[in-house]
């Protein structure tokens, strides 16, 4: 009889290139919304050309993205999905 026994995934750090590269490019990704926010947070920016739908997708989007990151424990996935869930999220609010 074959016993199949079960070895649990030792969590890996990488230090390549492309770790650091995926890193920076999560920070960035995550904070190109904030602009946007920005500028309805601190102005009186006529809103009638952004659109709900968008950023309601966005958001979703955002959230299934950082389910997944948490799931996979993909951490520049889940700085990305975080910083933009927040603030399209921010934004969905201002545009109800």
């Amino acid at each position: 009889m074959v016993h199949l026994v079960s070895m649990k995934k030792r969590d890996v750090v990488h230090n390549h290139f492309i770790d650091k590269l995926a890193l920076a490019n999560a920070l960035l990704s995550g904070v190109t919304l904030y602009p946007q926010l920005y500028i309805l947070l601190t102005s009186k920016a006529d809103t009638r050309g952004i659109s709900l739908l968008s950023f309601s997708l966005i958001v979703s989007n955002s959230l299934i993205w950082l389910w997944y990151g948490i799931h996979r424990k993909t951490f520049p996935l889940i700085i990305s999905s975080s910083l933009n869930a927040i603030a399209a999220g921010a934004i969905l609010i201002i545009l109800l």
